[in-house]
């Protein structure tokens, strides 16, 4: 069998031409169609053979051996290429799932770090402010009471000390600065002072 597929295609498509009938060449048909994916017609060639095959001929049995060894040869290569081509699908549509999950990863992680990086953007500017107003009012009253007389001066002072603490302690409760009760202190410390101040 083997030497009749090794023969040149030339002479075996001729020989095939003027006897298609002969179950050697139908063998030959049939690995060239599996070689070429064509399963139907290798199929069938090989069961043609089967059929065409003399029982009375010498070695009849070796041949229809080799035959069902040709069926079974194209029957494995067919699964393996059914098999083959559901892997690279299978494995086109997991590489598609994976880009897409990737993608949407990214993207949230990207609108994550916007807003992060717009919260601290917000929250830093409304430090510099809140410090530029605190310096403002700290040097606006000293200069204030630095022309009036030292009770007055205290006074003064005290409650510019007191709304101070009253300010950052609002500043670290709308800004969630520190936990809630980090903040009790400070503003009991402030509204003292300023009650203080207004007090005396």
């Amino acid at each position: 069998m083997n030497g009749g597929a090794a023969r040149p295609c030339g002479t075996t498509g001729t020989a095939f031409e003027t006897d298609p009938e002969r179950p050697r060449f139908r063998a030959v048909l049939a690995q060239l169609a599996g070689r070429l994916g064509d399963f139907g017609l290798a199929l069938a060639s090989i069961q043609r053979a089967l059929d065409l095959e003399d029982s009375e001929q010498a070695g009849y049995a070796m041949r229809v051996v080799e035959y069902h060894r040709i069926r079974a040869d194209i029957t494995l290569h067919r699964e393996a290429t059914d098999i083959r081509a559901r892997l690279d699908e299978a494995t086109a549509q997991v590489a598609g799932t994976l880009q897409e999950q990737l993608e949407k990863t990214v993207a949230d992680v990207e609108e994550r770090a916007r807003a992060e990086i717009g919260k601290v953007r917000s929250e830093t500017l409304g430090t510099l402010g809140l410090l530029a107003a605190v310096i403002a009012f700290i040097v606006t009253t000293t200069q204030i009471a630095d022309r009036q007389p030292v009770n007055e001066a205290l006074r003064l002072l005290t409650g510019c000390a007191g709304m101070l603490s009253l300010v950052f302690t609002a500043f670290g409760a709308v800004f969630a600065v520190v936990r809630p009760t980090r903040l009790i202190l400070p503003a009991v410390l402030g509204g003292g002072l300023l009650l203080a101040a207004f007090l005396t």
